[in-house]
Protein backbone atom coordinates (compact mmCIF):
# COMPACT_ATOMS: atom_id res chain seq x y z
CA UNK A 1 0.00 0.00 0.00
CA UNK A 2 1.40 3.09 -0.83
CA UNK A 3 0.39 4.99 2.10
CA UNK A 4 1.08 8.63 1.36
CA UNK A 5 -1.99 9.49 -0.95
CA UNK A 6 -3.49 12.77 0.03
CA UNK A 7 -6.02 15.26 -0.52
CA UNK A 8 -8.97 13.51 -2.94
CA UNK A 9 -7.18 9.86 -3.20
CA UNK A 10 -6.58 7.56 -0.52
CA UNK A 11 -5.04 3.72 -0.88
CA UNK A 12 -6.52 1.34 1.19
CA UNK A 13 -6.79 -2.24 1.44
CA UNK A 14 -10.36 -3.35 0.93
CA UNK A 15 -10.34 -4.81 4.72
CA UNK A 16 -8.77 -1.57 5.99
CA UNK A 17 -10.86 -1.12 9.72
CA UNK A 18 -12.27 2.04 9.89
CA UNK A 19 -10.37 3.62 12.91
CA UNK A 20 -7.37 2.73 11.16
CA UNK A 21 -8.51 4.69 8.03
CA UNK A 22 -9.12 7.08 10.35
CA UNK A 23 -5.77 7.25 11.59
CA UNK A 24 -4.15 7.01 8.04
CA UNK A 25 -6.07 9.68 6.93
CA UNK A 26 -4.97 12.13 9.62
CA UNK A 27 -1.26 11.36 9.19
CA UNK A 28 -1.30 11.95 5.46
CA UNK A 29 -2.64 14.94 6.42
CA UNK A 30 0.00 15.84 8.42
CA UNK A 31 2.47 15.17 6.05
CA UNK A 32 0.73 16.82 3.36
CA UNK A 33 2.62 20.37 4.14
CA UNK A 34 5.91 19.24 4.29
CA UNK A 35 5.32 17.34 1.10
CA UNK A 36 3.26 20.50 -0.41
CA UNK A 37 6.45 22.83 0.37
CA UNK A 38 9.03 20.46 -1.58
CA UNK A 39 7.13 20.33 -4.84
CA UNK A 40 8.49 23.49 -5.74
CA UNK A 41 8.36 23.00 -9.59
CA UNK A 42 4.20 22.01 -9.21
CA UNK A 43 4.25 25.49 -7.16
CA UNK A 44 5.74 26.94 -9.89
CA UNK A 45 3.56 25.78 -12.49
CA UNK A 46 0.30 26.46 -10.34
CA UNK A 47 1.46 30.42 -9.39
CA UNK A 48 2.57 31.06 -13.26
CA UNK A 49 -1.04 30.03 -14.06
CA UNK A 50 -2.35 32.38 -10.96
CA UNK A 51 -0.02 35.58 -12.06
CA UNK A 52 -0.76 35.04 -15.69
CA UNK A 53 -4.89 35.42 -14.81
CA UNK A 54 -4.31 38.00 -12.34
CA UNK A 55 -2.24 40.06 -14.95
CA UNK A 56 -5.09 39.63 -17.76
CA UNK A 57 -7.93 40.46 -15.36
CA UNK A 58 -6.33 43.48 -14.64
CA UNK A 59 -5.61 44.62 -17.93
CA UNK A 60 -9.56 43.81 -18.38
CA UNK A 61 -10.54 45.83 -15.90
CA UNK A 62 -8.08 48.81 -17.06
CA UNK A 63 -10.05 48.47 -19.94
CA UNK A 64 -6.37 48.28 -21.80
CA UNK A 65 -7.22 44.33 -23.26
CA UNK A 66 -10.05 42.28 -22.73
CA UNK A 67 -10.39 38.94 -22.31
CA UNK A 68 -12.02 38.01 -26.00
CA UNK A 69 -8.74 40.22 -27.24
CA UNK A 70 -6.37 37.48 -25.38
CA UNK A 71 -8.34 34.31 -25.98
CA UNK A 72 -7.76 35.23 -29.50
CA UNK A 73 -4.31 35.69 -29.35
CA UNK A 74 -3.02 33.18 -26.99
CA UNK A 75 -6.08 30.60 -27.25
CA UNK A 76 -5.59 27.87 -29.51
CA UNK A 77 -7.75 28.21 -32.81
CA UNK A 78 -7.87 26.02 -36.12
CA UNK A 79 -8.09 28.98 -38.28
CA UNK A 80 -5.20 30.89 -36.32
CA UNK A 81 -3.16 28.45 -35.80
CA UNK A 82 -2.83 27.36 -39.54
CA UNK A 83 -2.39 31.40 -40.48
CA UNK A 84 1.04 31.49 -38.71
CA UNK A 85 0.15 31.93 -34.78
CA UNK A 86 2.02 28.76 -33.98
CA UNK A 87 2.94 29.48 -30.36
CA UNK A 88 -0.67 28.53 -29.78
CA UNK A 89 0.08 25.02 -29.37
CA UNK A 90 1.46 26.55 -26.33
CA UNK A 91 -0.04 29.37 -24.98
CA UNK A 92 -3.33 28.13 -24.16
CA UNK A 93 -2.56 26.08 -21.50
CA UNK A 94 -1.63 28.93 -19.26
CA UNK A 95 -4.81 31.15 -20.08
CA UNK A 96 -8.29 30.12 -18.59
CA UNK A 97 -11.68 30.79 -19.31
CA UNK A 98 -12.60 31.89 -15.92
CA UNK A 99 -11.88 32.01 -12.14
CA UNK A 100 -13.78 28.55 -11.68
CA UNK A 101 -11.99 26.85 -14.49
CA UNK A 102 -8.33 28.09 -12.94
CA UNK A 103 -9.34 27.17 -9.58
CA UNK A 104 -10.34 23.60 -10.46
CA UNK A 105 -7.16 23.02 -12.77
CA UNK A 106 -4.59 24.60 -10.16
CA UNK A 107 -6.67 22.01 -7.30
CA UNK A 108 -6.02 18.72 -9.78
CA UNK A 109 -2.38 20.13 -10.32
CA UNK A 110 -1.48 20.66 -6.67
CA UNK A 111 -2.99 16.80 -5.52
CA UNK A 112 -1.55 15.03 -8.60
CA UNK A 113 1.35 17.35 -9.41
CA UNK A 114 2.87 16.88 -5.49
CA UNK A 115 2.84 13.29 -5.69
CA UNK A 116 4.41 12.73 -9.14
CA UNK A 117 7.03 15.36 -8.37
CA UNK A 118 8.11 13.82 -5.12
CA UNK A 119 8.18 10.37 -5.85
CA UNK A 120 9.89 11.06 -9.49
CA UNK A 121 11.13 14.29 -9.47
CA UNK A 122 10.52 17.79 -10.85
CA UNK A 123 12.54 17.48 -14.31
CA UNK A 124 9.84 14.56 -15.02
CA UNK A 125 7.11 16.25 -14.49
CA UNK A 126 7.94 19.22 -16.52
CA UNK A 127 8.91 16.81 -19.31
CA UNK A 128 5.12 15.40 -18.71
CA UNK A 129 4.00 18.82 -18.83
CA UNK A 130 5.30 19.85 -21.81
CA UNK A 131 4.60 16.79 -23.91
CA UNK A 132 0.66 16.64 -22.18
CA UNK A 133 0.23 20.42 -23.85
CA UNK A 134 1.73 20.04 -27.36
CA UNK A 135 -0.09 16.40 -27.34
CA UNK A 136 -2.97 17.71 -25.72
CA UNK A 137 -3.40 20.84 -28.42
CA UNK A 138 -2.38 18.79 -31.54
CA UNK A 139 -5.66 16.78 -30.43
CA UNK A 140 -7.25 19.11 -30.45
CA UNK A 141 -6.38 20.35 -33.66
CA UNK A 142 -7.23 16.91 -35.26
CA UNK A 143 -10.84 16.56 -33.71
CA UNK A 144 -11.07 20.47 -35.46
CA UNK A 145 -10.61 19.54 -39.10
CA UNK A 146 -13.56 18.89 -41.27
CA UNK A 147 -15.52 21.42 -38.59
CA UNK A 148 -16.70 24.59 -40.15
CA UNK A 149 -16.84 25.90 -36.72
CA UNK A 150 -13.59 27.38 -35.13
CA UNK A 151 -13.78 26.80 -30.94
CA UNK A 152 -10.59 28.52 -28.91
CA UNK A 153 -8.98 26.06 -26.70
CA UNK A 154 -8.07 27.17 -22.87
CA UNK A 155 -6.77 25.93 -20.14
CA UNK A 156 -4.51 23.50 -18.55
CA UNK A 157 -6.83 20.60 -18.76
CA UNK A 158 -4.07 18.27 -20.51
CA UNK A 159 -1.19 18.77 -17.55
CA UNK A 160 -4.00 17.50 -15.10
CA UNK A 161 -5.03 14.97 -17.43
CA UNK A 162 -1.68 13.85 -17.86
CA UNK A 163 -0.76 14.09 -14.00
CA UNK A 164 -3.92 12.23 -12.94
CA UNK A 165 -3.24 9.20 -15.62
CA UNK A 166 0.00 9.13 -14.64
CA UNK A 167 -0.29 8.66 -10.77
CA UNK A 168 -3.17 6.20 -12.04
CA UNK A 169 -0.78 4.16 -14.07
CA UNK A 170 2.11 3.80 -11.29
CA UNK A 171 -0.04 3.26 -8.57
CA UNK A 172 -3.09 1.40 -10.05
CA UNK A 173 -4.15 0.01 -6.21
CA UNK A 174 -5.24 3.75 -4.86
CA UNK A 175 -8.91 4.27 -4.13
CA UNK A 176 -10.19 6.87 -5.23
CA UNK A 177 -13.19 8.81 -3.34
CA UNK A 178 -15.68 9.53 -3.53
CA UNK A 179 -16.36 5.48 -4.74
CA UNK A 180 -13.62 4.05 -3.89
CA UNK A 181 -12.90 3.32 -7.45
CA UNK A 182 -9.43 1.67 -8.05
CA UNK A 183 -6.71 3.90 -9.86
CA UNK A 184 -6.92 1.28 -12.31
CA UNK A 185 -10.26 1.34 -13.28
CA UNK A 186 -10.52 5.19 -13.32
CA UNK A 187 -7.63 5.51 -15.68
CA UNK A 188 -8.40 3.38 -18.31
CA UNK A 189 -12.24 4.95 -17.84
CA UNK A 190 -11.70 8.36 -18.01
CA UNK A 191 -9.11 7.42 -21.54
CA UNK A 192 -11.62 5.81 -22.77
CA UNK A 193 -14.53 8.38 -21.90
CA UNK A 194 -12.18 11.07 -23.75
CA UNK A 195 -11.37 9.63 -26.61
CA UNK A 196 -15.38 8.34 -27.38
CA UNK A 197 -17.02 11.75 -26.75
CA UNK A 198 -14.34 13.91 -28.96
CA UNK A 199 -15.06 11.30 -31.47
CA UNK A 200 -18.79 10.97 -31.36
CA UNK A 201 -19.14 15.05 -30.89
CA UNK A 202 -21.87 17.49 -32.60
CA UNK A 203 -18.96 19.22 -34.57
CA UNK A 204 -18.06 15.91 -36.16
CA UNK A 205 -17.89 16.39 -40.23
CA UNK A 206 -19.47 12.34 -40.21
CA UNK A 207 -23.40 13.39 -40.12
CA UNK A 208 -23.74 10.02 -37.93
CA UNK A 209 -21.34 10.53 -35.10
CA UNK A 210 -22.82 14.01 -35.00
CA UNK A 211 -26.37 13.01 -34.69
CA UNK A 212 -25.60 10.93 -31.83
CA UNK A 213 -22.96 13.56 -30.18
CA UNK A 214 -26.33 15.73 -30.30
CA UNK A 215 -28.51 13.06 -28.56
CA UNK A 216 -25.54 13.13 -25.83
CA UNK A 217 -25.86 16.33 -25.80
CA UNK A 218 -29.06 16.83 -25.02
CA UNK A 219 -29.78 14.23 -22.66
CA UNK A 220 -26.77 15.59 -20.51
CA UNK A 221 -27.90 17.91 -17.35
CA UNK A 222 -24.27 19.78 -17.87
CA UNK A 223 -22.94 21.41 -21.06
CA UNK A 224 -20.92 18.31 -22.05
CA UNK A 225 -19.17 19.35 -25.35
CA UNK A 226 -17.83 22.88 -23.96
CA UNK A 227 -14.84 21.39 -23.07
CA UNK A 228 -12.14 19.61 -25.14
CA UNK A 229 -12.52 15.92 -24.71
CA UNK A 230 -9.80 15.63 -27.53
CA UNK A 231 -7.49 17.84 -25.09
CA UNK A 232 -8.19 15.75 -22.32
CA UNK A 233 -7.56 12.39 -24.40
CA UNK A 234 -3.88 13.87 -25.29
CA UNK A 235 -3.12 14.59 -22.37
CA UNK A 236 -4.42 10.98 -20.64
CA UNK A 237 -2.03 9.17 -23.11
CA UNK A 238 0.84 11.67 -22.19
CA UNK A 239 0.02 10.52 -18.63
CA UNK A 240 -0.47 6.71 -19.42
CA UNK A 241 2.30 5.98 -21.98
CA UNK A 242 4.54 8.29 -20.04
CA UNK A 243 3.80 5.97 -16.85
CA UNK A 244 3.98 2.54 -19.25
CA UNK A 245 7.54 3.15 -21.04
CA UNK A 246 9.37 6.62 -19.62
CA UNK A 247 9.40 4.68 -16.52
CA UNK A 248 10.51 1.46 -17.41
CA UNK A 249 11.18 -1.14 -15.46
CA UNK A 250 8.11 -0.90 -14.10
CA UNK A 251 7.34 1.20 -10.93
CA UNK A 252 6.64 -1.20 -7.63
CA UNK A 253 5.51 0.55 -4.17
CA UNK A 254 8.49 -0.93 -2.73
CA UNK A 255 10.34 0.79 -5.22
CA UNK A 256 8.72 4.46 -4.35
CA UNK A 257 8.77 3.76 -0.66
CA UNK A 258 12.35 3.12 -0.64
CA UNK A 259 13.18 6.15 -3.43
CA UNK A 260 11.36 8.34 -0.93
CA UNK A 261 13.19 7.07 1.89
CA UNK A 262 16.41 8.29 -0.06
CA UNK A 263 15.51 11.56 -0.64
CA UNK A 264 14.28 12.46 3.11
CA UNK A 265 17.68 11.24 3.94
CA UNK A 266 19.28 13.53 1.52
CA UNK A 267 17.53 16.54 2.67
CA UNK A 268 17.91 15.62 6.07
CA UNK A 269 21.88 15.41 5.53
CA UNK A 270 23.86 19.07 6.75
Amino acid sequence: MLGKSRGFLIDLQKDLPTPHLILTVRQNMRSFFPEFIKARATLSIVTILILIHALLWFLNQKNIHTFHNFYLLLGLSKNEFFLGRIWQILSYAFIHGGNYHLLMNALALVTFGLKIENYLGAKFLLLLSLLSILTGGLCFLLSSMGSNESSILVGSSAIAFTYLLAYTTFSPGSKFLPFFLSGKSLGRGLILSSLILSIVNPQSPINELAEIGEMISEASAVPIYQISHACHFGGALVGYLGAKFFLYPTITKDSLRKKRIRQENMHQKP
